[in-house]
C-alpha cells in the first residue's frame, strides 16, 4: 500500500511541474494604450525546443512575438510535441485602455538647419524655423504627455537629449508640454498621453521638411578663366517665384592646396578676380522666404597662360593665336614657340590649331597689341587690340617679324618671332 501511494505522488508531481505548465507572459500589464507595442513570450523557456510553436491570430513560430493591438484581442500559442504530436494551447487576452481623442498636428515645417549667417536660433526669434508639432486635444479632458523621439530602431525620452536638436515648449512640468520643436526634418516623434481616469494612447508623427531654395547659377566665362584676365561674373536666378531667395552669400574658398578664409560677398551678381591658378571652390549659400538655407557648391578653373603663335600664315586665312596647352611656363623664357605643321602643305591649317579652341585674346589677357614688320623694319600690320583677324592681304610672300605685347592682371608678357606669309 505504501508503494502504491508513492507512485501516485510521483505522477501527480509530473503533472504539476511538467510540460503543461507553460503560459504567455506580456512585456506590459493590461490595460495597453492604443498605439503601443509590446512583446508576448512563452514561459518557462525550458524544453521549448521539443515543440513546434504556432501563434494566432498573427503568424509566428518563435517563443516571443511583437504585437501592436488596435483592439482587445486574445492571442493563442499552440505548442506541438515533436515526438508525441500532443498539443498544448495557451492564451492571453490583451485589454486596451479607454481611448483618448488626441492627435498631433504639424504647425511649422523644418529646414535641415545649417545657418550660414550665424543668426541666433531661439523660439522668441523670427529666425527660429525648426519644425513644430502640437498636441490637438479634441476631447477637452486634461492629460499628461511624455514625448519621445526615434533614434535608430528605438524611442528615447526627449528629456534625455541635451544637444538642442529637440526641446519642449510648455510649463516647467514637461508632462504638460503640448508642443515640441525639432531642428531636423523627418524626425519621428511619439507621445504617450494619459490621465487619472486610466485613459491613454500613443500617437506618432514625423516632422516635415520645408521647401528649400531652387536657383540656377550662372558664371561668365562658363567654366574657366585665365590667370592674366582672371575676372568671372557670378549670378543666380530663382526658379520658384513662390519661394524666392531672401538672402545670400558668395564664398570664394580658394583651392584645396591654397584655401582662403573670409573671402565673401553679399552682392547678388559679383565680379570676382581670382589671385592664383588652380581648381577653385566656390559656394553660394542661400536662405529663402521660408528661412530655409541651401548651399550650392561650384568648382571653377583658373588656368595659367602661355600663347602659341603660328610661324606662318596663308594669305586670305586668319593668323590665329591660341593657347599653348602643353607649355605653361613664362613666355619670356621661350620667346619664339614653334607650333607643329605639315611641311610643304601651307594650305593646311597647323595641326595644333585644329585641336585648340580660338578664343579672343582678351580672354587670356586684359589686352594684346601686335606689330608685324619686314626685315627692313617697315610696318606691315598693327593692332592695339588683336582679335585673331589678320589675313595678310596685299602682303608679298616672305618672312616677316612680329612683336606681340599682352597686358595681364599680374604681369605683362611679350612674344617675339618670325612669321612666313604664303601666297596662293
Amino acid at each position: 500500500m505504501k508503494n502504491i501511494l508513492l507512485l501516485t505522488l510521483v505522477f501527480i508531481g509530473c503533472n504539476l511541474f511538467g510540460q503543461e505548465d507553460f503560459k504567455i507572459v506580456p512585456e506590459k500589464e493590461n490595460p495597453i494604450c492604443i498605439g503601443d507595442s509590446l512583446f508576448l513570450e512563452i514561459k518557462p523557456d525550458v524544453d521549448l525546443d521539443k515543440y513546434e510553436i504556432a501563434w494566432a491570430p498573427i503568424p509566428g513560430k518563435l517563443p516571443r512575438i511583437s504585437i501592436k493591438p488596435e483592439k482587445a484581442t486574445t492571442y493563442t500559442a499552440t505548442l506541438t510535441d515533436q515526438t508525441t504530436a500532443k498539443e498544448i494551447k495557451i492564451t492571453y487576452e490583451v485589454v486596451l485602455a479607454t481611448p483618448v481623442n488626441i492627435d498631433i498636428e504639424s504647425i511649422q515645417k523644418s529646414c535641415v538647419y545649417n545657418n550660414p549667417f550665424d543668426e541666433r536660433i531661439s523660439k522668441e526669434s523670427d529666425q527660429y524655423h525648426a519644425a513644430e508639432l502640437k498636441i490637438k486635444n479634441n476631447s477637452g479632458e486634461k492629460y499628461k504627455y511624455t514625448w519621445f523621439y526615434k533614434a535608430g530602431d528605438k524611442y528615447k525620452n526627449i528629456n534625455d537629449l541635451d544637444d538642442g536638436r529637440l526641446h519642449l515648449d510648455g510649463p516647467n512640468n514637461s508632462e504638460l508640454a503640448e508642443r515640441v520643436y525639432a531642428l531636423e526634418a523627418n524626425t519621428k516623434m511619439a507621445v504617450i498621453v494619459n490621465n487619472e481616469k486610466g485613459q491613454c494612447a500613443i500617437v506618432t508623427k514625423k516632422t516635415e521638411r520645408q521647401k528649400v531654395a531652387d536657383v540656377t547659377i550662372n558664371v561668365d566665362p562658363k567654366d574657366k578663366v585665365y590667370l592674366q584676365n582672371p575676372v568671372a561674373h557670378f549670378s543666380f536666378e530663382d526658379n520658384d517665384s513662390d519661394n524666392p531667395t531672401s538672402a545670400w552669400i558668395w564664398k570664394f574658398n580658394g583651392t584645396d592646396s591654397q584655401p582662403l578664409k573670409n573671402d565673401t560677398t553679399t552682392v547678388k551678381d559679383p565680379f570676382y578676380t581670382f589671385q592664383f591658378d588652380g581648381t577653385h571652390n566656390v559656394q553660394l549659400l542661400t536662405i529663402n522666404s521660408y528661412k530655409c538655407d541651401t548651399t550650392y557648391p561650384i568648382t571653377y578653373e583658373v588656368k595659367p597662360v602661355k600663347l602659341s603663335v603660328p610661324n606662318y600664315i596663308v594669305q586670305g586665312k586668319a593668323w590665329k593665336i591660341s593657347l599653348d596647352e602643353g607649355n605653361n611656363n613664362n613666355p619670356n623664357n621661350n620667346p619664339n614657340p614653334t607650333p607643329k605643321f605639315k611641311a610643304g602643305t601651307p594650305d593646311n591649317q597647323q595641326t595644333n590649331q585644329a585641336d585648340n579652341e580660338y578664343l579672343p585674346l582678351n580672354d587670356y589677357y586684359k589686352s594684346c597689341d601686335v606689330l608685324v614688320f619686314s626685315r627692313s623694319g617697315r610696318k606691315i600690320y598693327k593692332s592695339t587690340d588683336y582679335k585673331n583677324d589678320w589675313t595678310a592681304d596685299n602682303v608679298k610672300a616672305g618672312v616677316y617679324y612680329y612683336i606681340l605685347r599682352c597686358k595681364g592682371y599680374f604681369r605683362d608678357d611679350t612674344y617675339k618671332g618670325s612669321v612666313t606669309v604664303f601666297v596662293k
